[in-house]
């Protein structure tokens, strides 16, 4: 059987004569089935009946049968009260494409074609207009029908790929407009389930993001599951590859080619292969479920760092001061061009960003919000509201925010919940706690402390408050008193009741370290591993261990017993964040590292990583 898959049906209106002769091009590769996968007509037509028929009229020029599906942009007139009833497009596509419902399933002898196809969300939890959404009848129907034929491979086509299949995203459209993934802002995560519960779901195919198919990432594996992008024939492509796929299933293999649009032909290289019937891939699925549970308890009785989660940034520069860990799964990891990204580490993904505009300078995390500081304004998101993501430009208008007098501020929040910002020599408290537990802003910036110099740095720990200086002098709290704890540090940590920093000491580095099972100092040379103070980093993680970035490496320090182990990223590492203490759990004890791409298409990476602080390092 040969399908051939189309992705976004987008038209321009002054290249209908491209897109028949793109039709005609399909017709000559002979499929047995032709799969378009949604957003239908014109910009002056998408999303209306009237941009189903003009999409099919074409369509029907291939002379082959044809299973359609709904994209976003179809439901962008039913979706979030825009005025057109709903049902409008499903019924208008049933009765173009002979179709019983805009799902539904083909059944084969030996294999299963499944099409999931995109509803218009409800009126009161419609966060963005453009998202993939999937009713629950619709996903309890592909539940319930998965379960039947056990054994058999099931072949997926939707508009948008599920959240944690690692194919390659625009971060900067759908990403930040949250309708990169299905259901993104209702139950994603219910996808990545259904993925790792159901072996027999060994193929997925998706468009949405109008890109090619050459990227390293245009083709990916998930528990077993081969993931690809489908780009597009016509001008809405953005990277101005125009391409189809083409799935051809016969008894002894499956193959993925590229049907080239402005080449007229079908690639001779495949995209993916596999040599065997449809009826081994599952088998091969099960193999791979198997694998990870395996490798999943090794892990578990490993004494070295084991990396839990890889999760694919976006375009920018991490910033190293730009990281903080929201709790359970979530990171934030804001980036040189001005977003504030949401991670799941349990996803794989990034959830959205907090921010749009200039570049964060500080995150703080505490209580149930995060509060950042960009173009001398403070900003505070409460993490638990679906509606923190700036979606678009405009939510940023509704942002709480606090202009600051002196522009640029680091903040944090201490022990008890308050916000303290530190903005030139001066350290402000933000707000108060009241005798009822509440919080109240204070009226303008509250001064309570001024300092010599400028601060560049402010966090808390259980033992109080840390500052730091440009010049590197370290400050901290003691007995209601600021007390210089350090001169000329490079950088510094707290966690706990712990602090390091890295000292430059004349023209050697060491580290200065103060925990509750090295009391008073204790200093170790470094033995010059530092190759230039701008490429330093320190964590400090707890219980006798820190983390130092050393020109690009990470290295886990057990600093009571002076072992050291290097983190095997791979590429050279840019921000390091430990997990906030409430996290530590039974011994085992998690960081998350940003790594730099590795090539010129692979974006930036966050890494998390799991070791037992309870066991001697190597």
């Amino acid at each position: 059987m040969r399908i051939v898959v189309l992705g976004d049906f987008h038209l321009n209106e002054a290249e209908l004569d491209w897109s028949a002769q793109c039709m005609d091009d399909i017709r000559e590769c002979e499929p047995d089935l032709v799969v378009p996968l949604g957003d239908f007509g014109s910009n002056r037509l998408i999303g209306g009946p009237e941009g189903l028929r003009q999409s099919h009229e074409l369509l029907s020029r291939i002379g082959k049968p044809l299973r359609a599906i709904l994209g976003n942009h179809d439901l962008q007139r039913e979706s979030g009260g825009k005025g057109q009833e709903h049902g409008t497009m499903e019924r208008e596509l049933i009765q173009l494409f002979g179709q019983s419902a805009g799902y539904g399933v083909i059944e084969e002898a030996d294999f299963r074609l499944f099409f999931v196809s995109t509803d218009p969300q409800p009126d009161d939890s419609c966060y963005h207009v453009q998202e993939c959404y999937v009713s629950e009848e619709q996903f309890s129907w592909l539940t319930a029908k998965l379960q039947e034929r056990s054994g058999v491979p099931v072949i997926m086509f939707t508009h948008a790929p599920p959240i944690g299949c690692g194919l390659r995203t625009v971060p900067g459209v759908h990403v930040r407009a949250t309708n990169a993934y299905l259901d993104q802002n209702h139950d994603a995560l219910r996808w990545h389930r259904l993925l790792r519960e159901t072996p027999e779901i060994v193929l997925w195919f998706s468009a949405h993001y109008h890109l090619g198919h050459g990227y390293p990432d245009s083709k990916t594996n998930r528990f077993g599951t081969t993931f690809f992008i489908t780009g597009v024939h016509g001008s809405a492509t953005r990277d101005g590859d125009r391409l189809s796929r083409v799935i051809d299933i016969a008894g002894d293999g499956v193959r993925v080619q590229t049907l080239d649009h402005r080449q007229r032909r079908i690639l001779p290289e495949a995209d993916w292969a596999f040599p065997g019937s449809a009826l081994e891939l599952v088998d091969a699925k099960r193999k791979a479920l198997s694998q990870t549970q395996v490798q999943a308890e090794a892990a578990d009785d490993s004494e070295l760092p084991v990396c839990e989660a890889i999760c694919p940034l976006g375009d920018g520069i991490p910033s190293a001061s730009g990281m903080a860990h929201m709790g359970r799964d979530r990171w934030l990891v804001a980036a040189s061009d001005g977003y504030l990204w949401e991670v799941s580490a349990d996803a794989e993904a990034i959830l959205g960003t907090l921010h749009l505009g200039s570049p964060v300078n500080s995150v703080a995390i505490g209580r149930g919000e995060t509060a950042y500081t960009a173009d001398a304004k403070l900003f505070r998101a409460d993490t638990r509201d679906l509606w923190r993501f700036a979606r678009e430009p405009v939510d940023m208008k509704s942002r709480r925010y606090t202009e600051l007098e002196d522009g640029a501020a680091c903040v944090a929040y201490d022990a008890a919940g308050v916000l303290w910002a530190a903005v030139g020599c001066g350290l402000y408290a933000m707000e108060a706690k009241r005798e009822d537990g509440a919080y109240a802003p204070v009226s303008g910036q509250k001064l309570i402390h001024t300092f010599p110099e400028p601060i560049v740095r402010l966090k808390a720990h259980d033992s109080g408050m840390i500052a730091s200086s440009g010049s590197g002098t370290l400050y901290g709290m003691k007995d209601g008193q600021w007390i210089v704890l350090e001169r000329h540090a490079v950088c510094w940590d707290a966690y706990g009741k712990d602090y390091a920093a890295i000292i430059k000491d004349g023209d050697r580095y060491e580290l200065a370290c103060k925990t509750e099972t090295a009391p008073g100092r204790h200093r170790a040379t470094l033995q010059g591993e530092l190759e230039g103070s701008e490429q330093t980093q320190i964590v400090c993680l707890g219980g006798g261990h820190v983390l130092l970035g050393d020109a690009g490496t990470a290295y886990l320090w057990n600093v009571t017993g002076n072992d050291r182990c290097a983190i095997p990223t791979k590429t050279n590492v840019i921000a390091m964040c430990a997990a906030r203490a409430a996290e530590a759990g039974d011994g085992n004890s998690r960081f998350a590292l940003v790594v730099a791409g590795d090539g010129g298409f692979i974006r930036p990476q966050l890494q998390v990583w799991r070791y037992d602080r309870l066991a001697p390092k190597a």
